[in-house]
């Protein structure tokens, strides 16, 4: 059967006739059905071919389909010469924080009060191959608390210069946050000791506040700087200390390298029984061949008389050549 298109063609699908302009119809039977057809046709009403518009839209959908299958073909053929090259993919059960590389933990500390603080074991998020994990691997960390402050011993046992971040988290009894604190180390050469520090709670007023326990977490990454510009010299220093008749420590530094530095910073540790107590640091600025200074002692903050110490230990800080 033919196709007849719908009344605003300008023909009636009921009565199968066109038209005219006083709305009366072209009658089949009158004109004949020859007539009648070459009427549709002359209207475009009868399919009998297909617009050139429609034919291109159908080939740029072909072609757009037979693209897309190329490129996911090639896609997908590349992914699997990368993946046979080594490269790391994940499957359904694996962590996607296990592909960065960073590392992170927890250290046990203690309170102001002497209380033994709680810690978890640390954890690592990450390939144990990863360069992070190596770097927070060759790194040894000691942990007070001294008065008003975490003091945090930080030395780098690899071979590769790190930077440090660390964030500590203070809670109370009831394990309610009370503070986050945070404390930056950059340039830790291989073989070097240095001095992190970060503050425990205070109050608006900046007064301490006592906690109950703290975790502190930390970030490693291999320094971008380049090595030779932040080497460390503070292992070739000679340093001839005593205690003063003040109880400060004196101490005359030697520097035999030939170079001049700039704020290079000594930290003397006071320890009482094996403990650290306090600490106390000194900047010499433009260190050249010979530098005089004196570190002082911990003082009780509310009487200032000596907090008593039988041991002290000096570090050298990182030693940045003035030259460069």
């Amino acid at each position: 059967m033919e196709e007849i298109y719908m009344e605003n063609d300008g023909y009636s699908n009921k009565t199968g006739q066109r038209k005219n302009k006083y709305g009366s119809g072209i009658d089949k039977e009158m004109f004949g059905e020859e007539t009648f057809s070459e009427e549709k046709k002359h209207y475009g009403l009868i399919k009998e071919r297909k617009s050139p518009r429609r034919l291109i839209f159908l080939l740029a959908i072909l072609i757009t389909i037979v693209s897309i299958a190329i490129v996911y073909t090639v896609f997908h053929s590349q992914r699997s010469e990368y993946r046979d090259a080594g490269s790391f993919e994940l499957d359904g059960d694996e962590d996607v924080n296990e592909l960065f590389s960073k590392a992170k933990g927890v250290i046990e500390g203690m309170a102001p009060d002497g209380d033994e603080v709680s810690g978890t074991e640390g954890e690592a998020y990450g390939d144990s191959e990863s360069p992070a994990q190596n770097l927070l691997d060759s790194l040894s960390m000691e942990t007070y608390v001294m008065k008003d402050q975490l003091f945090i011993l930080c030395t780098n046992n690899g071979d590769r210069m790190a930077d440090v971040e660390l964030s500590a988290v203070f809670y109370d009894a009831d394990d309610t946050m009370m503070s986050i604190e945070e404390g930056y180390l950059n340039y830790l050469n291989p073989g070097q000791t240095n001095v992190l520090t970060v503050y425990c709670p205070r109050d608006t007023e900046f007064n301490p506040v006592s906690f109950d326990h703290y975790e502190l977490s930390y970030v490693v990454d291999e320094s971008s700087a380049d090595p030779g510009e932040r080497k460390y010299y503070g292992d070739q220093f000679t340093i001839t200390s005593n205690v003063g008749v003040d109880g400060t420590i004196l101490c005359d530094i030697e520097n035999p390298t030939g170079l001049v530095f700039e704020n290079v910073w000594f930290y003397c540790i006071f320890y009482n029984e094996g403990q650290p107590v306090w600490y106390y640091q000194n900047m010499v600025d433009e260190l050249s061949e010979r530098a005089l200074i004196d570190l002082d002692l911990a003082r009780d903050d509310e009487t200032y008389r000596p907090v008593p110490f039988d041991d002290y230990r000096i570090i050298v800080g990182n030693t940045f050549r003035s030259d460069l």
